[in-house]
């Protein structure tokens, strides 16, 4: 039977019912509100994510033999700030396995980079002094993340799971977004790749747009009047 792909798994996770999405609803509705900033997820929309291709490569094995013998919830506690980065790791695999610690960590950490195009869009949107925030899913890696990409020199951090105990896309997120980013809900475009965030935020009054890549996002923001 063929290995899973990693690209194919996150479509996979995306898939959702027949009928129109939360963030082409949001699109249609919210049409005559204009926005004035833009709130974007990180791994996997702004940075190259680590964890479908990178750590099973570096385990030695296929991503999908890699889900079968991680720890069920370890990543998800590591996330939520409730491991600590070695306690993380000593869990990684449900039965306990040895493996290089180091080696695991620096390869995941070399493989953090721009996706095609973002730098670009960001720092264009930057330029334009459009109000830019990151809201991520992610574990106190993200200062890595943050140190590699520069993220902090262009917006500020308005979300990190590992710093408030939950992930998108628990309604909490976005009643700590809001109470943080200053800027009406209706105002602001709200950018994931996960269909279940996108549609969370559009429950919270947010316009959002579903990430497929950078040309995608683009040609939503020059629709909104954005890229000048």
């Amino acid at each position: 039977m063929p290995t899973l792909h990693a690209r194919q798994y996150r479509q996979g996770l995306r898939l959702v019912g027949g009928g129109s999405t939360a963030h082409e609803e949001t699109r249609t509705l919210s049409a005559a509100t204009p926005i004035r900033g833009i709130l974007l997820d990180v791994m996997d929309t702004v940075s190259h994510d680590p964890f479908y291709d990178e750590m099973p490569r570096i385990l030695g094995m296929s991503f999908s033999e890699m889900l079968r013998l991680k720890h069920p919830t370890a990543w998800l506690d590591f996330e939520c700030g409730r491991l600590a980065e070695e306690d993380f790791l000593a869990r990684f695999f449900a039965d306990g396995r040895a493996f290089d610690h180091e080696t695991f960590r620096r390869a995941v950490f070399d493989a953090y980079r721009w996706l095609d195009g973002m730098e670009d869009l960001v720092d264009a949107l930057v330029a334009r002094r459009i109000p830019l925030g990151w809201v991520s899913n992610y574990s106190l890696w993200s200062e890595e993340v943050d140190r590699r990409l520069g993220l902090t020199r262009r917006a500020p951090w308005i979300f990190l799971s590992w710093k408030e105990g939950f992930r998108k896309p628990d309604a909490r997120v976005f009643q700590v977004i809001r109470a943080r980013w200053g800027m009406a809900p209706s105002e602001t475009l709200f950018v994931d790749d996960r269909e279940a965030n996108v549609q969370a935020a559009a429950a919270a009054g947010f316009q959002t747009h579903l990430f497929r890549g950078e040309a995608d996002l683009a040609r939503r923001v020059a629709a909104a009047g954005l890229s000048g």
